[in-house]
């Protein structure tokens, strides 16, 4: 974060009279000579010009300062009461229309540091209180980390803080030195940098002289002081020039945030060295009051604690971990995070793409968003098949290359819930909230079809207990095994003509687009009604088509729908006659008698009104509470903070039972190393796998699939192994597809296997 200079602003204003000469116009009602840039200011970024750079106010932290600034507040206090003055007037008219493009970026900035105030009145009374959207994502990242909490409230630590960043206030003298110290190191090393937490202090104080100066001293005097002491217990020649290298560059600060960048500098420096990283580690191990690092907000990879987000600085890198960084296409790695790349991480010039010693390459040089999206999707791939390596994204792109977090962010959507990609906190910020693939590729499987069959049946007639609801869910779903699924046969008569008008006009294999256009075709045309019965029962079909197309394209990789087709001849479907209890679409046993009954029974009361379903609740408790925790927290962190291990089974997860109003229900997991796999049972029943239902279809594909041999593995199951490519998954006949931490672990698993091939 750049150093606040807030003296610029008043300068400007000053010089020859041009603040006077700017109220004066604003008075008289029409903007004529040029002062907007540093009287109206606008965030950073959003101009080009000379001027533009050199007043854009770099933060709303550095917002806060102008406007708590005695001089640059009464001045915007003067003279947005003269704008409001002509109230009748158009902004336009006022201001000429590209200035007032910025009049309202300004209002937008200063009404979030200091909204429903006069900001607001200017909003509303020229812009019909729209604000600039702009300005709004510019700033929506360092918004979020000031309304989250603290870096000392995840990581418990529920006292005033005051006294960690103020040496001279009274609460200094609640901790030790060592302890204030310490638990500041310990928490940049969770993943926070001081210069985050030093924002997010004086974001929630006020920009006092005595204050920002205090806080100032502070970091360069308790690094000075630490320094001295690890000083004081060396006698490392290399340690010693480091350390006092670190000391002297702290009589060179000046500025409350460049002695936060001094701060995080050196401890970057001190864990350079093995012996200071030590001494470090040790006096953190020592002296933190911050909770144990194992039940902090992180989580353990391959035996190893990581943070929760990719550190805003990475100075050094354990042996398993990778730097991903945005080069590009020449490898020209000059600038940025390329250059650390290059530095400390084993990056090499001329090398634009792809690993390289402990860093990642991915070009973001070379185009627009698309031509960036190919590179992060081979790296996802990369890291799913090197499970033995951790990868640190940093905010590829949104450098030198001049893209936004919103921007980039997107691309790595897949990659948010991937064990071993740990990504910035502004790109989770921009992709949440979102469900991770695992959990999305049955988000309108049974349990939500479940749902909204009792929406439909309590809107038609009022469902008034659990038999009742019950009762009517098993009238319907029985019927399609005993008189035929005709929404099945619907779904699957849709697909046919989609594909007959794809091949006409010539169009290649894409899934995605056939489940989109799957849920559209009968929109309006009355066949298929959202919120009726056959709507819902449609929307879950054409979930469960789309699942199974997408597990054959696995190993299929389709070139023609003509093969898609075909393959869905492996789950046969009767649409006038009677199907097997077990036919694709049917729903188990296990969930119609079993979990969906016992949730109505035990929280009737909590779920009804008036002795009758209420669908809004029923919605909270059945879906809602997992939802929204699932959303809080990602998939990881919820099953470590709301999941119980199965009896001796400690790799099958459930949801704790709590015993309140509050009790979540959601999903079984079974987590394997990095792999998390979601149940259609609890993986102790049939099915045992969260793909054994689509094996029992597909096994008739693959039996016929030229680049596939089926091997016994042993007496109670059998694989699909690749002949030749492989790059092809490996399935079992009861698990589904078969997951490896490396590659290379996949490759002797095949070739143990492979001398069966004829």
């Amino acid at each position: 974060m750049r150093n606040i200079d807030i003296e610029r602003f008043v300068t400007a204003q000053d010089e020859h009279g041009i603040y006077d000469m700017a109220l004066q116009e604003i008075k008289d009602g029409r903007k004529l000579s040029h002062w907007m840039w540093f009287v109206f200011p606008q965030i950073e970024g959003l101009g080009h010009s000379r001027m533009s750079r050199k007043y854009g106010i770099s933060s709303l932290l550095e917002a806060k300062a102008y406007w708590e600034d005695d001089i640059l507040h009464d001045r915007m206090v003067e003279m947005t009461d003269a704008l409001l003055s002509h109230g009748d007037d158009s902004a336009e008219y006022i201001m000429g229309d590209v200035d007032a493009v910025k009049l309202r970026s300004c209002m937008t900035l200063f009404d979030i540091v200091s909204p429903h105030g006069v900001f607001r009145d200017v909003l509303d009374t020229f812009y019909d209180g729209e604000r600039c959207d702009a300005t709004l994502s510019r700033v929506k990242a360092e918004l979020d980390y000031y309304n989250d909490d603290s870096a000392f409230e995840r990581n418990g630590i529920d006292v005033n803080v005051r006294g960690f960043f103020e040496q001279s206030a009274h609460e200094a003298h609640y901790h030790t030195f060592e302890q204030c110290v310490a638990t500041l190191l310990d928490l940049m090393r969770r993943g926070d940098s001081m210069q985050k937490m030093t924002a997010y202090y004086l974001w929630h104080k006020d920009f006092m002289p005595y204050r920002v100066s205090d806080v100032e001293l502070s970091m360069t005097n308790r690094m000075q002081r630490l320094v001295t002491d690890l000083l004081e217990n060396t006698g490392d020649k290399e340690a010693v020039n480091l350390l006092l290298g670190i000391y002297h560059k702290g009589d060179e600060v000046h500025g409350v945030m460049e002695a936060a960048e001094y701060f995080d500098d050196a401890l970057a420096t001190l864990m350079q060295n093995g012996t200071t990283a030590e001494a470090v580690l040790g006096y953190i191990r020592e002296h933190s009051i911050a909770k144990p690092e194992e039940s902090a907000d992180e989580y353990v990879y391959n035996g190893v604690a990581r943070p929760q987000y990719t550190p805003d600085r990475l100075s050094v890198l354990k042996p398993d971990e990778v730097f991903v960084f945005g080069s590009n296409l020449q490898g020209r790695h000059g600038g940025g995070a390329a250059r650390v790349a290059l530095n400390r991480f084993g990056a090499v010039w001329g090398q634009g793409v792809g690993l390289q010693g402990q860093s990642y390459a991915i070009p973001t040089m070379q185009g627009g968003v698309d031509t960036i999206k190919p590179y992060v999707d081979d790296f996802v791939r990369f890291a799913r098949q090197h499970r033995d390596m951790f990868f640190y994204v940093t905010r590829i792109g949104c450098g030198i290359a001049g893209f936004k977090d919103e921007d980039i962010a997107p691309l790595f959507a897949e990659a948010q819930y991937e064990a071993n990609i740990c990504l910035p906190e502004s790109f989770v910020a921009v992709i949440k909230p979102t469900f991770p693939p695992e959990v999305r590729q049955m988000m309108y499987g049974q349990m939500r079809t479940l749902v909204d069959l009792l929406k439909a049946f309590n809107a038609q007639r009022p469902i008034m207990g659990a038999d009742d609801a019950m009762s009517r869910i098993n009238e319907v779903l029985d019927a399609n095994v005993r008189y035929g699924d005709e929404t099945a046969m619907l779904a699957i008569r849709t697909m046919w003509a989609l594909v007959s008008q794809y091949e006409q006009d010539g169009h290649t294999v894409d899934i995605d687009r056939l489940e989109r256009d799957l849920h559209d075709y009968h929109r309006g045309n009355g066949w298929v009604v959202d919120g009726t019965m056959q709507g819902v029962m449609y929307r879950y079909i054409v979930s469960k088509l789309v699942k199974y197309i997408k597990f054959l394209n696995d190993f299929r990789r389709y070139e023609s729908y003509q093969d898609v087709v075909d393959d869905l001849y492996s789950i046969p479907v009767n649409g006038c006659g009677s199907n097997d209890e077990w036919y694709y679409f049917s729903f188990g046993a296990s969930t119609r008698y079993g979990s969906f009954r016992r949730i109505i029974e035990e929280e009737w009361d909590n779920m009804s009104r008036g002795g009758h379903l209420d669908n809004d609740l029923l919605e909270e408790v059945v879906m809602g509470r997992y939802q929204k925790a699932l959303v809080r927290y990602g998939i990881r962190e919820l099953i470590r903070r709301s999941y119980a291990d199965v009896g001796c089974h400690p790799d099958i997860k459930r949801p704790k039972w709590r015993n309140t109003d509050n009790q979540m229900y959601g999903p079984y997991f079974r987590v394997e190393g990095g792999n998390i796999e979601k149940g259609c049972s609890d993986f102790r029943r049939y099915p045992f796998s969260s793909e054994e239902f689509e094996m029992r279809f597909a096994s008739a594909v693959l039996d016929r699939d030229a680049d596939y041999v089926r091997v016994g593995q042993n007496q109670w199951d059998e694989l699909y192994i690749p002949c030749r490519d492989y790059t092809l998954p490996v399935y079992s006949l009861h698990r589904g597809k078969l997951h490896f931490d490396t590659e290379e672990e996949k490759r002797e698993f095949i070739d143990k296997h492979r001398q069966q091939c004829s």
